[in-house]
């Protein structure tokens, strides 16, 4: 019995994955922020309810930049200012 052999693929082909190219995204802004006071205990008191809800404590500049987030994506008059303005000029 004869056994047939199919050609092999070229090892050259890109494999098609979901995951994006590491680093491919902008880098980060660093940002340095003074809280007044009043604002700076509330901000606290953010830390201290998310952490009585998920269980674990959050760095400041990470919960920071989640509020920002959460804000930026719900300001629609800024999401139709950005679609007029695609090159970030403004």
């Amino acid at each position: 019995m004869s056994r047939i052999i199919e050609p092999s693929r070229p090892r050259s082909a890109k494999p098609s994955v979901v995951l994006t190219k590491i680093g491919a995204e902008p880098a980060p802004l660093e940002m340095k922020v003074r809280l007044p006071g009043e604002l700076a205990e509330t901000f606290k008191d953010y830390q201290r309810a998310y952490l009585a809800r998920h269980g674990e404590a959050v760095e400041g500049g990470a919960l920071a930049a989640k509020i920002i987030a959460a804000f930026i994506e719900s300001d629609r008059g800024f999401a139709t200012w950005r679609k007029a303005n695609p090159e970030g000029g403004g």
